[in-house]
């Protein structure tokens, strides 16, 4: 089995970018990897399939020795604007109908309007009507997969009397060729650098664990490679898998065809259908099953989370009906197609059915239910924190990933405690679940997560709430580790292990406003802002001094009083592995510490401050709260600052139930608040704590503002992102 060193080879960036493809070398002679760090996140080890390899051949499909060129493109002529005349009508188009996407009618108003002012110069405007600018855009011949159209009408049995108008109504189906459309995608050079070609399987160079991360590592593509590869006509093709949602069909293949791939060589290709992402009902519809029953096992109905086999079975259609959930007279579309099993393909849709199923149509329902039997009708405010309180009539996707950031705190002390736990367990499935990259460590934790909320959600129905379990949305859950991992040992975290890239305060001039410490102390109220800052800097130009501050005497400290740059905000860019920070991995966070934030109310964040490199998660670090961003120059070095105030963390653990960190505001010895300031380089991470609100209700009249100033407990909530669930555990 061939292996290859891979060294960050999708970092959009491209510093790393073609290091190492197809050698086995060390990281000692690789000068980019010299930094620890960089080493235990960028190498990997990389084992692709053997037999299925991407080469590439000619036009007849004819495999080309190794290094051999790909055949020269025919570049167009700078002022050719087929099928446009000129640039300007190419640009009138684009802007008529992608950039401002304008009606018919208003581009039929324009053009007469355009037309009337080159009338007495004998001339007119690009197009006549939106017609004539329809049909020259269709003319192209570039990314052209036509549409076509053919129709269908009910031909079964039909009722003698009050005939269904849908039984007798003849309906257009509208299509494009799939596989033209698949072969345009192969050959466009804008894709030539995004997609994956080969089946391959990914290790940690540290430790040797297999992780998932892109569709083609996982077990299914290289399944299929395998079983596409018994043929000796497919060795050194491409496999092409065709990921589906709603109404898409494609061509599956035995046979390789040759397509034109984006960096401009032919290879011979394989097209197969592959997962088919879809909500629990169109699942019902594709598997051809009775509603109520999984489409990809064969749980009962009455207790789906029973163990059971993969589905298929024989039988008479009542038997198939009643015992199985099987619609017997229907066949599924992927009944014709090569390594096509549709109840093998069927993929949970995360969204609507983890999301906005589990955690918004079950759990969050159960609670309203829970609460109503044991506090009456009156609607329970401390559940939403949304700009209009409450009120829903249309719930959103992004309306349920919100409620799930902030929900736990605001039942904690108002629900049984295994109910708390339950939806700890469920938000972190959900997290787990959507790593960028599952690692076999992922899978035990998927597990786990999945047995607690199976342990929990009984609170529910010992409640009085739930009268059962067995809900095709939640049984969905157990599909998602679906087979035990392809063994090798330890772990890898990639996300935990940040690459900062330090460029902390990267802010536009336009941000920033110069004080002298005079006036930022009664700007901020805070008359020990000049000796905190002589403070500061003694710590900086005298990092290896090991002497407490507090018995240092105040004339060893430097003084300063020159200008200072206030900032309104500060960014940190990092690298974070995940879908949020697109394909290449790098994320920029903004944090605010703004007197008036959107012309309506002060905003100062709170972030992760890494006070203990050598301990992970929150054993390492502080959560402070900025009151300042600032720096200034001495001996012609710039420091970036803030002032900040200390939060305590309560305990050396996280809160049982909800597995919350919580903390507090900070005093010093004399009781007054414990502020400080820090270097820019010790910030690591923006932190959102949500006060611990216990069994009372708090008022309508505080603000969102004053959150921070109110309470005397906070959690600190991993859930915020995705980033900081991996931090804060």
């Amino acid at each position: 089995m061939p292996y290859s060193f891979l060294a960050a080879s999708r970092i959009a960036s491209g510093t790393l970018k073609h290091l190492l493809d197809g050698q086995n070398t060390d990281s000692q002679h690789i000068p980019h990897l010299q930094h620890p760090l960089l080493i235990q996140i960028f190498l990997l080890w990389v084992a692709h399939h053997q037999h299925l390899t991407w080469m590439p051949c000619d036009e007849n499909g004819v495999f080309l020795p190794p290094g051999t060129p790909p055949p020269p493109t025919v570049n167009r002529s700078d002022d050719d604007w087929m099928p446009f005349q000129n640039r300007t009508e190419f640009e009138t188009a684009e802007f008529l109908f992608k950039d401002d996407q304008m009606s018919a009618s208003k581009i039929d108003h324009l053009l007469n309007l355009w037309a009337a002012t080159l009338a007495k110069h004998n001339d007119c405007p690009p197009f006549a009507d939106h017609r004539d600018l329809y049909s020259t855009i269709d003319s192209s011949p570039l990314g052209d997969v036509k549409w076509d159209c053919f129709q269908v009408q009910y031909s079964g049995e039909k009722p003698d009397i009050d005939v269904p108008s849908w039984m007798s109504n003849s309906y257009d189906v509208w299509f494009r060729d799939p596989q033209e459309v698949i072969r345009n995608m192969l050959a466009n050079p804008m894709f030539a650098d995004e997609m994956d070609y080969r089946q391959y399987r990914e290790f940690s160079s540290s430790n040797d664990e297999c992780q998932w991360k892109d569709f083609m590592s996982g077990d299914w593509a290289w399944d299929q490679a395998d079983d596409i590869s018994k043929d000796p006509g497919t060795i050194g093709s491409t496999f092409i898998p065709v990921i589906l949602g709603s109404n898409k069909t494609m061509v599956g293949m035995t046979k390789p065809e040759v397509a034109h791939f984006g960096d401009g060589h032919f290879r011979r290709v394989i097209y197969g259908l592959g997962p088919y992402i879809a909500d629990y009902e169109e699942q019902v519809l594709l598997a051809c099953i009775v509603r109520g029953w999984c489409p990809r096992c064969l749980a009962p109905r009455n207790n789906l989370d029973n163990d059971a086999l993969d589905r298929f079975e024989e039988g008479t259609l009542g038997e198939l009906w009643d015992d199985y959930g099987i619609v017997g007279n229907l066949i599924p579309f992927t009944n014709n197609f090569p390594r096509a099993d549709i109840n093998q393909l069927i993929a949970p849709d995360i969204l609507h059915q983890l999301i906005k199923g589990a955690f918004k149509d079950h759990l969050i329902a159960w609670v309203e239910d829970y609460l109503e039997v044991t506090y009456g009708k009156p609607s329970f405010s401390g559940l939403q924190r949304f700009p209009e309180g409450r009120g829903f009539k249309q719930w959103t996707g992004d309306d349920s990933k919100a409620l799930m950031k902030v929900y736990l705190p605001a039942i904690e002390g108002h629900v049984p405690s295994g109910i708390v736990q339950a939806f700890r367990a469920l938000l972190e499935f959900c997290y787990y679940v959507r790593h960028n990259i599952i690692s076999e460590t992922s899978l035990m934790k998927i597990q786990d997560a999945l047995a607690r909320f199976h342990q929990h959600r009984e609170a529910f129905q010992d409640a009085g709430v739930v009268s059962s379990f067995s809900l095709p949305r939640q049984h969905s859950l157990l599909h998602y580790p679906l087979k035990e991992p392809w063994r090798r040992s330890s772990r890898f975290n990639a996300l935990g292990q940040m690459l900062r890239t330090n460029q902390w305060l990267d802010k536009l001039a336009a941000m920033r406003t110069d004080f002298t410490i005079p006036a930022l102390t009664i700007e901020l109220e805070m008359p020990q802002l000049s000796a905190l800052l002589h403070q500061f800097l003694f710590e900086q130009l005298h990092p290896d001094d090991p002497r407490d501050l507090s018995n240092i005497p105040e004339f060893q400290f430097p003084s300063y009083d020159g200008r200072i740059s206030i900032f309104n905000s500060a960014s940190s860019r990092f690298y974070a592995p995940n879908d949020i920070s697109g394909i290449g991995g790098m994320r920029t966070e903004y944090i605010r510490a703004c007197p008036l934030w959107w012309n309506e109310a002060p905003r100062y964040d709170c972030i992760f401050v890494n006070t203990n490199p050598e301990l992970e998660g929150m054993q390492g670090l502080d959560v402070v709260h900025v009151l300042c961003f600032f720096s200034f120059t001495v001996r012609g070095t710039t420091f970036p600052c803030a002032v900040i105030r200390w939060f305590d963390t309560v305990g050396d653990s996280a809160d049982e139930d909800t597995g919350l960190w919580v903390v507090r505001p900070g005093f010093a010895p004399n009781h007054s608040p414990n502020i400080s300031i820090i270097h820019g380089d010790t910030i690591y991470h923006a932190a959102h704590l949500i006060p611990v609100y216990g069994t009372h209700f708090i008022s309508h009249d505080l603000k969102f503002h004053h959150s921070y100033d109110s309470f005397r407990f906070y959690y600190v909530n991993k859930y915020a992102d995705h980033h900081a669930f991996e931090i804060a555990f």
